[in-house]
């Protein structure tokens, strides 16, 4: 089914809860029960913080939810109902409902993701599983007191400090039972301790961690006569309490880890074996890959259609493959071609895989093992040898990565061929022991990582991320484009800016615009692609998400449970959940403080102020701005902001340039200004932002108070120059004097000056009421060229 999906709801109730400032997203702790059958509708609890308006949950399985609403608050009876005389406030930390999943819901671990009105929650693991499930009852601390499980069951329970849980089942002579534990593989903090006894509590089998489940355990045991078994279950440390959850699984299915061969190309249709165990009697699998290029077939495996599933995944590779098929031929070193990814099975405990690689002189190549990931206990070594033998690198197998698939790199001697050779470290093997080496040469390259792993983009709004290029021999720029996680068209509407790593850097903040008719709620999950072109080679790399800090071992639980989780879903690696949350508040405006901005000619520079006004009394950071809808040839550049006159208030110096010889034309131009806060891209548009292209040089004067008849005024002159450099006099004459009215002919304003003043005089028999108006003509040389203007009128007043 396809990836990407979509959970749409009304927010109304969402929008209500937001007041002022963006909330915290919401984070979800445990869901109860952990599994669900395909087809089936389950209660379920949530626990976790933030849970105020929850969306349907985002499943990778394609459930449906449909949340109880929360009872109306009681009147208060009682004190303790009450603070200050208010209600207490909603329990925001549990949320119930129903989930359904569909009948084809694919089998094995997926996850689920809370998008509520203030967010998107990280990832919680929950297993899709084909057993009912049953609930573990408050009597099974002790031997006598162990619950009764039928066959073909899953119990839901956790462990107690300090004791184990005992349950009994009854096997009949010639029955087979198969006990398995998931418990890391969820997310739980147990680590599981497994023992079968028998009636006189007699240890059959013991088990801790088994090969490849990531401290899980398993087990497979055959009655011989008819018995009533005992079950012990208990953390390795006695530890125990809600987190130490566990899905114990019993009934008669395979112990299966992989299949071979673990992958396909996308779409193809390919025959399978199931390995483990436990896998006696199961013949061979037609099964349909995904058609997505990074997709994950789900392929249930059962030893008779009635009887219940083992999981297993296969995987989609697009890499041309090469598979040792370990037959009497294969003593042979197989040849294999860069690039390729190779997959085989070390069968036999010391079993050795070789190959023989086609490479030219100076070729310097990666071989990347592949086990974790395939869901093969293997550890992988990796030795490559030269065509007559000799050392040239190995992988160290025993480091400590977390997945142990360790890679090894090495530069070829000459033409010709290299030998390579894989093995367990601990020369271990059997048929679950698959593994991969993918073989690429290290050409020009990429890596692409993303500052977090999961955004919140608000109404018809946008979201931002820093990504970083590790750059190997590629300098140019490098493209950044969204795509889906199956490869379908992306949504419409959605789209990037600020998408280009300049040559010669190393990050840019990346945007992300949704489309405005995307309904809070909705969620998406996008990959991130990077391309570069160096030479004549397309260099092309998918965006990850941030890597853990070594420093910082990860407390999340799921993330624990990711780094060493066998077929851990490649969707919580590979994309970047986004989700549309409600509007965001503004939290910044911005103006232009003077009337108009000027862009002299002959001088063709000026500057003008961007105030930024803070609206929310925690945002002080500064605003990205950006102008658009100039006249050709005219740029403006803005300064970081330095402060206002009041707190909270930021002025941004623009600095207006264009060609000296613009005509004398009005314009209006745009301002954008973009800002971040709390996570939430906000971004504020100036429209019609008036643009005057005008002579370097602008004079006016207030008009003077009334002159009395016979009376004198002063009457106060300005310039204003928009050429600093070497500012020459100003002639102002006067210009249009009305009758009975007389002042000089001329004054002259200093270089060094913007006013003058000059003395107008009312003759004796001047009429009361308006004479008129009087303007002024100013004449200067700027840049070598004489400049002329007149003002605008200023009227006069003859008044006793």
């Amino acid at each position: 089914m396809p990836r990407l999906e979509k959970t749409l709801a009304p927010l109304s109730l969402a929008l209500a809860l937001l007041t002022g400032a963006r909330a915290q997203s919401p984070e979800i702790s445990s869901i109860a029960p952990h599994s669900a059958r395909p087809g089936q509708s389950v209660q379920v609890t949530v626990l976790g913080n933030q849970l105020q308006a929850p969306q349907p949950l985002w499943t990778s399985f394609g459930a449906q939810t449909l949340w109880t609403p929360p009872a109306p608050p009681a009147p208060p009876k009682e004190a303790k109902d009450t603070k200050d005389g208010k209600p207490a406030k909603p329990d925001l930390r549990q949320i119930q409902g129903s989930l359904t999943l569909p009948a084809d819901a694919p089998l094995g671990l997926g996850f689920i993701r809370l998008p509520t009105a203030t967010g998107l929650s990280g990832p919680l693991l929950f297993l899709v599983d084909d057993l009912p499930v049953v609930l573990k009852d408050s009597k099974t601390a002790s031997t006598p007191a162990a619950q009764l499980l039928p066959q073909g069951v899953a119990l839901e329970g956790a462990t107690d400090t300090g004791r184990p849980d005992y349950y009994k089942v009854a096997l009949k002579a010639g029955e087979a039972l198969s006990v398995e534990v998931f418990a890391a593989r969820l997310g739980s903090k147990l680590d599981p301790i497994l023992r079968l006894l028998d009636p006189q509590g007699n240890v059959l089998a013991s088990l801790d961690d088994s090969p490849g489940l990531a401290g899980d355990c398993r087990l497979r045991h055959h009655a011989k006569t008819d018995e009533v078994l005992t079950l012990e279950i208990r953390d390795s440390s006695f530890s125990g309490g809600a987190p130490y959850f566990y899905h114990l699984r019993v009934g008669d299915f395979p112990l299966v880890s992989n299949l071979f061969p673990p992958v396909a190309a996308p779409g193809a249709s390919v025959e399978v074996r199931a390995a483990g165990e436990a896998v006696e009697g199961i013949g061979p699998l037609r099964v349909s890959a995904s058609v997505s290029p990074t997709g994950v077939a789900s392929v249930p495996v059962r030893f008779a259609p009635d009887k219940p599933a083992a999981f297993a995944r296969l995987r989609t590779d697009a890499n041309p493959v090469y598979l040792h098929q370990n037959t009497p031929d294969a003593a042979q070193p197989l040849p294999v071609t860069i690039p390729c990814t190779i997959f085989g099975r070390l069968l036999t405990p010391g079993a050795r895989d070789t190959f023989l690689l086609s490479v030219k002189k100076d070729d310097r190549l990666t071989l990347t093992p592949l086990s974790r990931e395939l869901g093969s206990p293997a550890v992988l070594y990796v030795g490559v040898e030269d065509a007559k033998g000799g050392f040239l690198s190995a992988n160290d197998a025993a480091g400590t990565s977390s997945s142990n698939d360790v890679p090894v790199t090495f530069r070829a001697p000459a033409d010709g061929v290299c030998k390579i050779a894989v093995e367990d470290i601990a020369r271990r093997g059997g048929a679950e022991f698959i593994y991969g080496i993918r073989v690429e040469q290290n050409t020009p390259g990429l890596e692409l990582t993303a500052s977090v792993e999961r955004f919140v983009a608000a109404l018809g709004g946008n979201f931002s991320l820093k990504i970083t290029a590790q750059r190997r021999g590629v300098n140019g720029p490098i493209t950044l484009s969204l795509a889906t996680d199956d490869g379908s068209p992306l949504p419409e509407g959605i789209r990037c800016e600020k998408n280009i790593i300049e040559k010669g850097k190393n990050d840019t903040q990346l945007q992300v615009f949704v489309p405005e008719n995307v309904p809070s709620g909705t969620l998406y999950h996008l990959r991130i692609l990077g391309s570069a072109v160096e030479g004549e080679r397309q260099i092309q790399a998918a965006v990850s998400p941030p890597k853990p800090d070594p420093n910082k071992p990860p407390t999340d639980t799921v993330l624990l449970a990711l780094q060493s989780m066998p077929l851990a879903p490649r969707l919580l690696g590979e994309t970047f959940p986004v989700c549309v949350g409600p509007e965001a508040p503004h939290f910044f405006s911005i103006a232009v403080t003077d009337r108009e901005v000027v862009l002299p000619t002959l001088v063709g520079k000026n500057s003008f102020v961007v105030r930024q006004t803070s609206l929310d009394p925690k945002f002080d950071g500064n605003a990205q701005l950006s102008f658009s809808g100039l006249p050709p040839g005219v740029e403006i550049k803005s300064e970081a902001g330095r402060g206002g006159r009041i707190a909270g208030q930021v002025d941004f110096i623009c600095e207006i340039k264009g060609p000296p010889d613009l005509p004398l034309a009005s314009h209006v131009f745009e301002i954008l200004a973009g800002g971040d806060f709390k996570g939430v891209h906000k971004e504020v548009r100036l429209s019609k932002v008036k643009l005057r292209v005008a002579k370097p040089l602008a004079i006016a004067a207030a008009p003077p108070a009334a002159l009395a008849p016979g009376g004198k005024r002063i009457l106060k002159i300005t310039a204003t120059r928009y050429e600093l450099t070497d500012p020459q006099p100003i002639q102002v004459s006067l210009l249009q004097l009305p009758q009975g009215i007389s002042g000089p002919q001329q004054v002259t304003i200093a270089p060094g000056s913007s006013e003058a003043e000059l003395e107008l005089t009312a003759e004796p028999n001047t009429p009361e009421g308006k004479s008129g108006t009087l303007r002024l003509a100013a004449t200067t040389r700027v840049n070598g060229a004489e400049v002329s203007l007149q003002s605008e009128p200023i009227p006069l007043e003859v008044k006793k």
